[in-house]
């Protein structure tokens, strides 16, 4: 399994946290030591959680307003997957 120091660090996070994350929130609570060069956006959290045992992944809607506010631009909505631990013991033999 390639990067098995970065998914170790995913798991510990969301064990401590088994309701559930979204990838920018997991990255936030991220030691930066071990993950810095291997995670630098959500879309690395999604790609390393990929075949996770005991990680239920559910997907909800967002929406983002971008720009200032003085000026009238349009809000743009997208899916945030949220990450929750279903089985703990499975997760942590994953990652061993």
């Amino acid at each position: 399994m390639r990067r098995i120091r970065a998914r170790r660090a995913i798991a510990k996070v969301l064990l401590a946290f088994p309701d559930g994350l979204t990838a920018s929130e997991i990255i936030d609570r991220l030691d930066p030591n071990i993950t810095r060069q291997s995670i630098t956006d959500a879309r690395h959290v999604s790609n390393l959680l990929k075949g996770a045992k005991g990680v239920n992944k559910i997907s909800k809607g967002s929406k983002i307003v971008k720009g200032v506010a003085d000026f009238n631009i349009a809000s743009t909505s997208y899916k945030v997957a949220l990450y929750e631990v279903v089985d703990a013991k499975a997760l942590e033999e994953w990652v061993r």
